[in-house]
């Protein structure tokens, strides 16, 4: 099929992923609770990834300036530019900035999983069994892993971008993918009344939240490679 021959592997994964919670909603009756608790989780999955990106990241601490002048058309140095540094500097670095994230990020999930829980009490929304959530979790730490694989490591996005902009790069996909679903959830729960079909209302909400992914994850991966070719062209 043609639309099947354009997308690469890595968004073949990730739209199969996201068919499980669809099988779940068309043949076990997923409502809107079980979805909105799975895509939290892959939301944290995305945050552990980007932890692991972080340390193995081969891009050299001392680029780092160059890198944030290129995005922010600014002359003012960061604290970690023009020095040169020991391996076990660069790993302290790495490993204050992966804490660093791992803090901003974690405040981020938590209030995100309030939220979730006030909505679900607020519509009375509680009956996701935690077993029936295992499955599309694995499949959804399958395809980020593999998406890690192929285009952080294969693809070379290792020494590509820097530790910098890994730090909030996460949140250009979550909040985009987050967003739709929170508010497609509400669009659904007041249509209900009215269109009282709620697996169709369910899976209404998948192919809304799989579009918007596979949006993000294209558009996060192909910006890599026009991002280094502006910082090229800054640095030359």
């Amino acid at each position: 099929m043609p639309i099947i021959e354009k997308l690469q592997k890595t968004e073949i994964i990730l739209i199969i992923s996201n068919l499980i919670p669809l099988i779940g909603a068309i043949f076990f009756g997923w409502k809107i609770d079980t979805l909105l608790i799975i895509y939290w989780f892959e939301s944290a999955i995305i945050g552990i990834f980007n932890v692991i990106k972080i340390m193995i990241n081969k891009v050299p601490i001392e680029k780092a300036n160059q890198f944030t002048k290129s995005f922010t058309n600014t002359e003012n140095e960061t604290p970690i530019a023009n020095k040169t540094y020991t391996n076990n500097q660069k790993i302290l670095i790495r490993l204050f900035v992966a804490v660093f994230f791992c803090l901003h990020y974690g405040i981020f999930m938590f209030g995100h999983f309030i939220f979730i829980m006030f909505f679900l009490k607020i519509f009375q929304l509680n009956s996701f069994d935690i077993w029936q959530l295992s499955f599309p979790i694995l499949f959804m730490v399958i395809s980020h892993g593999y998406s890690f694989w192929y285009n952080y490591i294969k693809k070379d996005e290792i020494n590509k971008i820097n530790i910098v902009q890994l730090l909030f790069r996460p949140y250009k996909r979550i909040i985009i993918m987050q967003f739709t679903i929170i508010l497609g959830a509400f669009v659904l729960i007041f249509l209900y009344p009215i269109l009282p079909y709620y697996t169709l209302l369910s899976a209404t909400l998948i192919i809304i939240k799989t579009y918007a992914d596979w949006a993000a994850h294209k558009k996060e991966h192909s910006s890599v490679f026009s991002d280094l070719e502006a910082i090229t062209q800054g640095l030359s």
